[in-house]
């Protein structure tokens, strides 16, 4: 009956235009039908319609009360489906896994950092907004934080990615615990983005060298945490090159005896029968201290309230 009666309503508009307007509640929209002069006897069933939509309340019975979205400056990248409308929006939902992602992490009452944790989901279901909050909360209680993001660059992306912008950031931040660094461990200096000397070759290249290389990123690491515990955040792991991939499982097989987490994010949508992550994911959960969450989708009240506030 439904499905009928927007058949009828469909009939009905093609004698006029319909526009939809905001009204004075911006969580709601009505629906107007301008009609031509031809068509001053509109279908019953558009004006049903419009009656219907312009009085459906919704229902927010299973959602908390929402806080206002408050303007600030937002950077006009996104990642995982973001969009960047300058607006940052309260996030909706989540409750669970926010909870349950901090206290993976460690930060909990009596937590401490240590492990990975691989945060899958499908596009633009909020794992990028989800390890935003995370990093927040990792920041404000004292830690280090350090972010750094795969880039779909097929087969040209640059080794080591994720740690390059890493620690170019940081170099931004602390130039002198950079240098530092650097000092301890001269082979992390290959990832630094202003003289950075890899190219596609040092993928292949001898495996002394590649150890030094993973062995230096893992003494930084635990220099980095040995007055501050940190957290390392990897964005989009599902357009992660080989190194990254290898330079993340000698991590997380070594591990780290020191406070540091690491927190990968990652498109399970994306990972078809060949794709290199998933026989790498399948791996990785069997390791010691690697835990994988799910987010699935928002629940129907969950959305309309994130409707409400867009």
């Amino acid at each position: 009956a439904f499905c009928a009666g927007q058949h009828r309503a469909s009939a009905g508009l093609r004698s006029g235009r319909a526009g939809v307007s905001p009204t004075a509640d911006p969580g709601r929209f009505r629906i107007e039908v301008i009609e031509d002069d031809d068509a001053a006897n509109a279908s019953p069933a558009v004006h049903r319609a419009t009656q219907a939509v312009a009085s459906a309340e919704p229902d927010s019975s299973a959602v908390a009360p929402i806080a206002r979205a408050e303007r600030h400056p937002v950077s006009p990248s996104s990642h995982d489906g973001e969009v960047a409308v300058g607006v940052e929006t309260p996030l909706v939902g989540r409750v669970a896994e926010r909870a349950e992602l901090v206290s993976l992490v460690g930060l909990d009452a009596g937590g401490t950092a240590g492990g990975a944790v691989l945060l899958g989901g499908d596009a633009g279901c909020g794992k990028t907004r989800l390890a935003k909050e995370i990093a927040a909360d990792a920041a404000a209680a004292g830690w280090r934080v350090l972010v750094g993001h795969c880039l779909d660059f097929g087969d040209g992306s640059p080794p080591y990615l994720p740690f390059s912008e890493a620690l170019g950031r940081l170099a931004t931040e602390r130039p002198e615990l950079t240098r530092a660094l650097i000092e301890a461990n001269p082979a992390i200096a290959r990832l630094h983005p202003a003289h950075r000397r890899l190219a596609e070759a040092d993928v292949n290249s001898e495996p002394t060298q590649r150890a030094a290389l993973l062995e230096a990123v893992h003494d930084a690491l635990t220099s980095l945490a040995a007055d501050l515990p940190l957290l390392v955040v990897i964005e989009d792991l599902h357009w992660a090159d080989q190194s990254t991939r290898d330079l993340l499982h000698w991590l997380f097989t070594r591990g780290i005896d020191a406070p540091v987490t690491i927190l990968a994010t990652y498109r399970s949508d994306d990972l078809h029968r060949r794709h290199p992550l998933r026989a790498t994911l399948a791996e990785w959960v069997r390791l010691p201290g690697v835990v994988r969450l799910q987010l699935g989708p928002l629940s129907s009240a969950e959305a309309r309230s994130l409707v409400r506030i867009l």
